[in-house]
């Protein structure tokens, strides 16, 4: 294999990495993963553009540096290096968990995150440049920390050095990695109870400028503002595909547009075979917090002007038509799962209380 330079080997227990001195970028440091679950023998390391020809290290793609690296484990039985990218959804699991693939609930947490203490144990912080804009509108150079899985951290980097390296500047206004709610499972408005485990408490998920990248309900529902500077554009996403992470606009429920996770969106999984709320509704006089939510909504966009009491009475039920009327829906009275879906899309920045 060509080298542009020496190949350094550094011998550590079963497994070895190599530094490639002529084609790692400054800003890439090389960390040893063979410590974590599932990753006895294996290293992390950096492969050129040039070799992946050699390393069938996933596709060529050409950003604004016109030189593109990725991340790659490699052990000593002789086996070729392969890209994190092109890991199998099995070998993703063994990666960050040391299991077999398997959907993980609050109640049945992979050793090593039975607790966010726990989880946090796996986890590690990095640093990636980024630009921001400042109160004129400008764009400058600065750099954000983002909590990701120890597995995960070299690739995490690469990424965002190659987004920083984009012509258009992309402005970074907030990012989240690891995350972990009351019992580390997914949250977010509009849905049902879950029991099932966030890919963000595995630090195996990222969200990007979430305000201006909001979540809606609903496949292929993506009603951001492409104007919006933190708008997150098709390079930053191609960017994260290449390197095999999933972007949540992707979702078969819903057009998750500020997430992008390592493991495979079939993790999204819910109670009941639905993620949704009932929002069967009907007048007269029902009384809940579904109800109030509703109304709050529904007084936003002008339709309803009674007061929020959680009741459903004739003048909810004449917002909730007066709304069907004008969005082309069946004019009932009756909420509905295509009610409520547009009618939360258009109000997408309201909690859902």
């Amino acid at each position: 294999m060509k080298r542009n330079g020496f190949g350094t080997a550094l011998v550590t227990a079963g497994s070895i990495l190599l530094l490639l001195s002529g084609a790692v970028p400054a800003r890439a440091d090389i960390i040893s993963v063979s410590d974590l679950p599932g990753s006895s023998g294996i290293t992390t390391g950096i492969l050129s553009a040039s070799e992946k020809s050699e390393t069938k290290a996933g596709a060529e793609t050409t950003y604004g540096t016109g030189k593109k690296t990725v991340c790659y484990t490699a052990d000593t039985s002789g086996s070729q290096k392969k890209s994190l990218a092109d890991y199998t959804d099995e070998e993703r699991y063994k990666l960050l968990f040391g299991t077999d693939k398997k959907l993980f609930t609050v109640d049945d947490k992979p050793a090593g995150f039975e607790t966010k203490s726990a989880a946090l144990g796996n986890m590690t912080t990095v640093k990636v440049p980024c630009y921001l804009i400042d109160s004129r509108g400008a764009k400058y150079p600065s750099s954000r920390n983002i909590t990701v899985h120890k597995a995960l951290a070299e690739d995490v980097k690469q990424i965002f050095d190659e987004i920083y390296a984009l012509p258009e500047k992309f402005p970074i206004n907030t990012l989240v990695g690891f995350r972990w709610n009351s019992r580390g499972e997914v949250s977010g408005p509009f849905l049902e109870t879950v029991t099932c485990m966030s890919a963000h408490a595995y630090g195996a998920a990222i969200d990007i400028n979430m305000i201006e990248n909001d979540y809606y309900v609903g496949a292929g529902n993506d009603l951001r503002d492409p104007k919006n500077p933190y708008y997150i554009t098709e390079n930053v996403r191609d960017i994260f595909e290449a390197h095999g992470w999933h972007w949540g606009g992707d979702y078969a429920i819903c057009t998750d547009t500020m997430h992008f996770q390592y493991t495979g969106l079939d993790m999204l999984s819910y109670n009941n075979g639905s993620p949704f709320k009932k929002y069967e509704l009907t007048s007269p006089q029902q009384s809940s917090t579904l109800i109030r939510n509703m109304q709050r909504r529904l007084e936003k966009l002008g339709y309803y002007k009674n007061g929020i009491d959680g009741s459903f009475g004739k003048g909810t039920e004449k917002a909730v038509k007066a709304f069907q009327k004008d969005h082309g829906l069946k004019v009932t009275g009756r909420t509905g799962k295509k009610f409520y879906t547009l009618l939360w899309n258009l109000t997408n920045e309201m909690y859902d209380k």
